[in-house]
């Protein structure tokens, strides 16, 4: 597997050269939330699911913006899709998991996937963090784990507001579904690197991010079961109460996100 993914870096790198006149992406130093096998394997099924989504926003957005010229390109990210697609397959079976989640896999976008990767990436170890152009968005943290249909707890790093926002939730081939929040805690956090809250409401985790001081705690409803949302499911804070036609509509109104949500 890591033979094959070094093997997509340098093609990935090469479509870089061709369209940015030479140009070259190099890597950062990652830190991963691991401890055992089992957590890496449990890890590595999440990052390729978000991959996996990606490659479809990249598909889309080739064909768009290449037209005809675009065939080669496609034709060589459909061959990566696939190949992931079987690794996906191989890491859920390691797991006691079906092969495949859901008829149609989740797509993600690039502003999603960039956001979530800053999670696991050391600070200042990106020689080329400034030539790629796309939004970061403060984190959105998964309080409790979710096993389907009911509330789901998200720590919000900064404030929120329950009228005029709410949490979108983006599966497989889906519309996004758009649900209201209720605010069940505010306090205060200690920026220190480490991000620890000072226990005002009870939650003894880490949050990934803390700006203006304070992170808040809220809950929405997960309708797991009423639209099948099996496998991978990226929920975000968006600047809306309305509706969504495609993971690029939610990720637009994003003000918070992703938090990612594996349910089987």
């Amino acid at each position: 597997m890591r033979k094959q993914e070094e093997m997509h870096a340098y093609n990935a790198n090469d479509a870089v050269r061709h369209f940015s006149g030479g140009s070259h992406i190099f890597p950062c130093t990652y830190v991963f939330p691991v401890s055992d096998f089992s957590s890496a394997i449990a890890f590595a099924q999440t990052f390729t699911d978000m991959y996996l989504g990606l490659l479809t926003d990249i598909l889309q957005h080739t064909a768009l913006n290449l037209g005809s010229d675009s065939n080669l390109i496609v034709s060589v990210l459909a061959q990566a899709l696939g190949q992931e697609g079987q690794q996906s397959g191989w890491l859920r079976s390691l797991q006691g998991k079906h092969p495949s989640a859901e008829p149609f896999l989740t797509s993600s976008t690039r502003e999603f996937a960039f956001s979530w990767l800053q999670r696991f990436t050391v600070p200042g170890s990106c020689p080329s963090l400034g030539d790629i152009p796309l939004k970061t968005f403060p984190p959105l943290d998964v309080a409790s784990s979710v096993v389907g249909t009911g509330l789901v707890t998200l720590l919000v790093p900064g404030e929120v507001d329950e009228k005029t926002q709410s949490v979108a939730f983006v599966n497989g081939a889906l519309v996004p579904t758009v649900v209201p929040f209720n605010v069940i805690g505010v306090a205060a956090c200690d920026n220190d690197g480490h991000k620890k809250l000072r226990t005002n409401f009870p939650y003894a985790g880490d949050v990934s991010g803390c700006s203006n001081g304070i992170v808040t705690k809220i809950t929405a409803h997960f309708p797991f079961a009423h639209n099948v949302m099996h496998g991978l499911t990226l929920a975000a804070v968006v600047r809306s109460r309305g509706s969504f036609i495609t993971a690029q509509d939610v990720t637009n109104a994003t003000v918070y996100g992703p938090a990612v949500i594996e349910v089987e």
